[in-house]
């Protein structure tokens, strides 16, 4: 599977929250209105299966490639499914937050030093399994909303700890980038799924790049690149290759389901801190030369039927 499926939903729909687009100075306490809105009492244990994709190949009816493409082209921060769940990250937990960068380093944009912006997470996993037993690709897409941002899209940002999971009894111990890495092999019965949602993913790039005049750019569905982060009220951008969140957190909660270990009450101070940690281009990742330039501190938690099914992320493109 590949990062791109972090962010892949059922079609999108005609949405009276479409207008999240257009707050203005208030449009983090309106967003954060909407997803603090309807909390679970219990926790839902939404199942993905290939059997709600539809149809395969370039039809209408491939519902992975409708969402793939308006997770590249829709800037609305809230949507309406078509669907009861997401397609794909169906089980979630969103975060208020900020985003505070406090090292001097080479890039601009929200990467400059004494950069301070509010900011909406959701965590979750690929597929359907929550618990500890379970292989869980594990991914942290951020929503940055400065203060001055007004009319302009939110800058989304998508990490996954691996592409197909891995076995870790916290969730906190897993760093998130932009690039993951492999993991371990899912099961066998969803090779399959992987492979689907890989080329779905892929043909959705692809025409996207098309309708923007790139259409021999090479596509890459396990990068997500930050240029438009660096590129925020700045026209000489120069933006990190890669970005990693990892948690400074030192406590540990033991709750069989991620959504119950990042429940902040069970934190000191009703947070958790993650580590901001940007590189450079280099030969491969496994030469980038990491700088912790701040931290994106997790002030309050919410289990809700918004955060899974209404929170749009949109994916930052080439």
């Amino acid at each position: 599977m590949s990062l791109t499926a972090a962010l892949s939903c059922t079609a999108l729909s005609t949405s009276v929250f479409a207008q999240a687009t257009t707050l203005q100075s208030s449009r983090f306490e309106q967003l954060r209105e909407v997803i603090w809105a309807q909390p679970y009492e219990t926790l839902p244990q939404y199942e993905v299966k290939a059997k709600n994709f539809g149809k395969r190949g370039n039809s209408e009816e491939n519902r992975v490639l409708v969402a793939g493409k308006r997770t590249l082209r829709s800037s609305a921060d809230l949507i309406e499914l078509a669907t009861p769940h997401k397609l794909l990250q169906a089980n979630g937990i969103c975060f208020s937050g900020v985003w505070r960068i406090h090292s001097q380093s080479p890039f601009t944009g929200l990467f400059s030093q004494d950069t301070e912006t509010p900011a909406m997470v959701r965590a979750s996993v690929s597929l359907s399994g929550t618990k500890q037993s379970n292989k869980r690709a594990f991914g942290l897409a951020i929503k940055l909303l400065p203060e001055d941002l007004a009319k302009q899209p939110s800058l989304n940002i998508f990490t996954l700890n691996s592409l197909g999971g891995v076995i870790e009894k916290h969730v906190l111990d897993l760093s998130t980038d932009n690039e993951p890495d492999f993991g371990q092999l899912p099961k066998f019965s969803d090779i399959s799924t992987a492979l689907r949602l890989k080329a779905d993913l892929q043909r959705a790039e692809k025409q996207h790049l098309s309708d923007n005049g790139k259409a021999n750019t090479k596509t890459n569905v396990t990068y997500r690149g930050v240029n438009h982060v660096a590129a925020y009220n700045n026209q000489q951008a120069i933006s990190p290759k890669w970005i990693r969140f990892s948690a400074h957190s030192d406590a540990r909660v033991d709750m069989d389901d991620f959504r119950d270990e990042l429940d902040l009450k069970h934190y000191p101070q009703n947070e958790i801190v993650y580590a901001i940690e940007v590189a450079a281009a280099a030969k491969s990742k496994k030469r980038a030369e990491w700088q912790t330039i701040g931290e994106l501190v997790l002030n309050d938690s919410v289990r809700s039927l918004a955060c899974d099914t209404k929170l749009h992320f949109q994916h930052p493109g080439k």
